[in-house]
């Protein structure tokens, strides 16, 4: 594979893009495979397009495999497999493989795909994180980049937290010479962790903020465990997320405050640093949280800002109701289930224009994807509804992507392109008309997809199922959802 892909690229012999990707060729073409179009590319014995190559799989020696440059196309007739009976005879197992894989009705070529990716591109930063995989980031992380906590804050907690804050010990761990001393007390020299934490204005501010908060820390307390769920357990939903806030907000304002005795001169007053901050974290807390003047049994930090703690800024909705097909159409919904790839599944329901119950399927899915499950039940609910003439068809699915890949079939995961390609062409030979749901009016589908995720067999229903009971009923009655943003 190696000398295929190179075999057009004039490199220099001592090049050294020639000798790093060599190296680390070996690692790089453990993902690369093709995906079969028409079979005249790919080499049906020494290339990888089922998982592995053929020859590799059955133990043939080099001598043996160069031998060997039929085709796929040679095994391919009129669209479909056609493996000699001695093949399929000697290698079952083999030949069930291979008439697994579904060729594209329309005639197309094979591509080379990268199977690690869903959508089998190889991008410079899939490659980097094939080499080097990438480790799960602090937990505090997902906390300091909210929509309420302002750029330039999250930066600078980010750096904090991170150790890379350019603070006197920093510049002068990296050769700096110089003489330090912190500018808000004036009796240390300055540190990371003396100026936002230990220095005696840090600490007294950290300690007039617990009490606004009603919280007790262990003594030894870091500034990463500020964000840990075991010591604000004590905290409601909006509580702890205005402690968020108000952290980083804090270790914004104390950087802003040094750099501007540091440079613009002068000394720190508490009184004027905490009308700057509370003027700061007003300006990030009116983002989310509603306005108001009643007295509050909440932490006083509430009544401080003004602002509720019942509820961050009161949601918009959308009213949502499942409707009945027009005369004579008959109607499905779908819905993909995936918790991980060991738990996925797909569910559909099929009704008529009465709202009656006509026929229902579930069943479980080995993908490694989300987007595999929705797919995979359209594709069902078309099968269904071909087989059994429910034409015209409205179809209604919760799944923005999968009316993206409608109108973009080339862009769907690999592992499933050929089907949704084939799936597409038979749908535009067909009245179907394909339409988005939100999630709250397809409760009849989840609940089809969670019962295939979680059973080991495909079901069909004729009649409705005890679990579909109710929420058939609040579809069938009209009654409405609302989905809240």
């Amino acid at each position: 594979m190696l000398g295929r892909c190179l075999s057009c690229v004039h490199l220099y012999q001592f090049s050294a893009r020639s000798v790093c990707l060599k190296k680390l060729w070996p690692r790089l073409s453990e993902g690369v495979q093709w995906l079969v179009g028409n079979g005249n590319s790919i080499r049906f014995w020494r290339d990888n397009w089922l998982g592995e190559t053929i020859a590799s799989s059955l133990n043939y020696v080099q001598e043996v495999q160069k031998l060997l440059n039929d085709k796929v196309s040679c095994f391919i007739a009129n669209g479909r497999w056609n493996l000699p009976s001695s093949f399929c005879r000697t290698l079952p197992t083999l030949a069930q493989s291979i008439h697994s894989i579904e060729l594209p009705e329309e005639p197309s070529p094979d591509q080379v795909i990268w199977s690690e990716t869903a959508s089998g591109s190889l991008t410079s930063s899939d490659a980097y994180n094939a080499l080097d995989p990438p480790t799960p980031g602090p937990s505090w992380c997902k906390h300091i980049w909210h929509a309420a906590i302002q750029p330039r804050k999250s930066v600078t907690t980010w750096k904090v937290l991170h150790g890379k804050i350019q603070t006197d010990d920093f510049l002068q761990i990296r050769g700096t010479c110089l003489c330090s001393r912190c500018l808000l007390c004036g009796s240390n020299s300055e540190s990371r962790i003396h100026l936002f934490q230990t220095c005696e204005i840090a600490s007294s501010l950290w300690h007039w903020l617990r009490h606004l908060f009603r919280l007790r820390f262990p003594p030894g307390t870091s500034l990463r465990d500020f964000f840990l769920d075991n010591l604000l357990s004590s905290l409601d939903y909006s509580s702890r997320l205005l402690w968020y806030i108000v952290v980083c907000n804090l270790l914004w304002c104390i950087w802003q405050e040094r750099n501007k005795i540091k440079f613009d001169g002068g000394t720190f007053c508490l009184p004027r640093f905490k009308q700057f901050f509370t003027l700061s974290l007003r300006e990030s807390v009116r983002l989310i949280f509603a306005s108001s003047s009643r007295a509050s049994t909440a932490a006083p930090i509430f009544g401080l800002l003004g602002i509720s703690p019942l509820r961050p800024m009161a949601p918009r909705y959308i009213p949502v109701t499942w409707t009945p097909p027009p005369e004579n159409w008959f109607k499905a919904n779908s819905d993909g289930s995936f918790r991980d790839p060991n738990h996925a599944g797909f569910g559909g329901i099929f009704r008529n224009s009465e709202a009656a119950f006509l026929g229902a399927f579930s069943c479980k899915a080995i993908v490694p994807w989300a987007i595999d499950t929705e797919l995979l039940a359209v594709m069902a609910v078309v099968k269904v509804a071909r087989d059994r003439n429910w034409f015209p068809l409205w179809l209604e699915t919760d799944s923005m992507l999968v009316m993206h890949y409608l109108k973009n079939p080339s862009r769907v995961p690999w592992r499933l392109r050929t089907r949704w390609k084939n799936c597409v062409a038979s749908i535009s030979q067909l009245q179907v008309h394909i339409s988005h749901i939100y999630r709250e009016g397809n409760r009849v589908a989840d609940k089809l997809a969670n019962f295939g995720a979680t059973n080991d067999n495909p079901t069909w229903w004729d009649s409705i199922p005890p679990f579909l009971l109710s929420s058939f009923g609040h579809d069938y009655s009209a009654q409405m959802d609302y989905r809240f943003r």
